[in-house]
């Protein structure tokens, strides 16, 4: 993660999201302009045919027509999409199937398009590290200052009728047009393919994580950071092994840290591991 990346992002977050908070002044005839174009892309798709998205004028019309209903409601649309029929909810097919954990009930499976990949998604995720970066400016102040688990770059090993099946935290790199944080290619984000443990890649980005100055870890459920927290105390002897030696796991790799060996392996036997990462400063929920 190089300064000149760093201030790249720094600019680019803070210029987003200084356009976003000028468009508000207009909101409504920005969301009008937002709702006619979505309504029209999509009136002759299965679901837009059936509620007469060519009849729809205003917000009024839209609510009448597609009252507010939960996943179950939506779940035989999907399942055609999953067989493989195009042209079901929108018109522009799905780039790929995201799949939730079922906390509440049955996992499920949200299409996603390429409009939302790679439009709204990239400009929504630089509006809200503009706002983050306003209120920690010293997280691009340094390299490794961000640990971002909301990311798996893996490529998904499943698929429904050719369309990739995969996490939400699964996000296989789509090009430039894509999010692409200077993080993009850290080591701690791409594990190398053969490490398809859980607890071995969880190993694998906390020894990379240990060695930095780590002011925030970025999550999609807070849950990832108490995990990643408790793994710090159960590995905490072996990950001070490895910084004196410079090693992953015995396996030579980085530099050696004595300083920080030292330091940890010290805090691990009074048991207070955890305040390894007692500089965080914003641990983030995205």
């Amino acid at each position: 993660m190089t300064a000149e990346r760093r201030r790249a992002f720094v600019a680019h977050t803070a210029t987003t999201r200084a356009s976003f908070l000028a468009s508000l002044g207009d909101g409504a005839a920005l969301r009008d302009a937002a709702f006619r174009r979505l309504i029209a892309r999509n009136a002759d798709t299965a679901f837009g045919r059936e509620h007469g998205f060519s009849r729809l004028r205003s917000f009024a019309d839209f609510r009448a027509a597609v009252p507010i209903r939960g996943y179950d409601h939506f779940a035989a649309w999907i399942e055609r999409l999953a067989r493989g029929e195009r042209r079901v909810l929108t018109e522009a097919p799905p780039t790929y199937f995201a799949r939730t954990s079922g906390t509440t009930g049955a996992g499920k499976r949200i299409p996603w398009t390429e409009d939302g990949l790679l439009d709204w998604r990239p400009r929504l995720r630089a509006v809200m590290w503009g706002t983050i970066l306003e209120r920690f400016p010293t997280l691009m102040e340094g390299p490794g200052r961000v640990l971002d688990l909301s990311m798996d770059r893996r490529a998904p090993t499943e698929h429904l009728a050719g369309v990739p099946l995969q996490s939400m935290a699964q996000r296989p790199w789509l090009g430039p047009r894509d999010w692409t944080p200077p993080w993009n290619e850290a080591p701690w984000l791409n594990p190398p393919d053969a490490l398809q443990d859980h607890e071995v890649r969880t190993y694998y980005r906390l020894r990379q994580a240990v060695r930095e100055d780590l002011q925030a870890i970025v999550t999609l459920n807070p849950s990832t950071a108490l995990v990643f927290a408790r793994a710090l105390a159960t590995h905490a002897e072996r990950l001070a092994a490895d910084l004196a030696a410079g090693t992953i796991d015995g396996l030579p790799s980085l530099p050696v840290d004595r300083a920080r060996a030292d330091r940890l392996a010290a805090l691990a036997r009074a048991g207070r591991s955890e305040e390894h990462t007692s500089e965080l400063q914003s641990p983030c929920n995205l």
